[in-house]
């Protein structure tokens, strides 16, 4: 790698692995957040530079996605090399997190593209939503009064309240 090139990598929550398409499942607690994977870019000396960019081929039908700026494990590199002295820490980027709606069960999707200086990884996640104790099981329905989010760049997550 030239000096002066970046890093781009992300970091792999629950250790899945990466292929030029990626595709994997996650699972989502009724009205919780779950992370979908988180998302760094360094340079040579380990550290942060901007994050890639996210954008929506298809948002998901039964809840919203959003990205929060955070730390991330730096835990894969996908373009670069001589940067291994960087697995492991911890650095600033992006988590991309999903959260149902509220009442829904039942499957979900959300196909994305992960967009770095000089190169785009499509990703698709497949969803499920389990059940709650306190709603009817396989309440497929979404609220009608809530929006579905367009395909285009992620949204970032409005910020926490204390």
């Amino acid at each position: 790698m030239k000096p002066g090139w970046s890093l781009i990598a992300t970091a792999l929550l629950a250790g899945a692995a990466m292929a030029e398409d990626d595709h994997f499942k996650r699972t989502a607690q009724p009205a919780t957040s779950v992370v979908i994977r988180g998302y760094w870019r360094a340079d040579n000396n380990c550290e942060a530079k901007e994050p890639p960019a996210l954008l929506f081929d298809k948002p998901p039908e039964h809840g919203i996605v959003c990205f929060r700026r955070d730390e991330v494990t730096m835990s894969k590199v996908i373009v670069g090399d001589g940067l291994q002295h960087c697995l492991g820490s911890r650095i600033r980027g992006l988590k991309l997190i999903y959260q149902p709606r509220l009442g829904y069960s039942g499957p979900d999707e959300v196909r994305y593209t992960v967009v770095f200086p000089r190169m785009r990884r499509s990703v698709s996640v497949d969803l499920t939503v389990l059940p709650s104790q306190f709603q009817p099981k396989n309440d497929h329905t979404a609220p009608a009064e809530e929006p579905l989010q367009s395909p285009g760049p992620v949204p970032e997550c409005a910020p926490l309240v204390s």
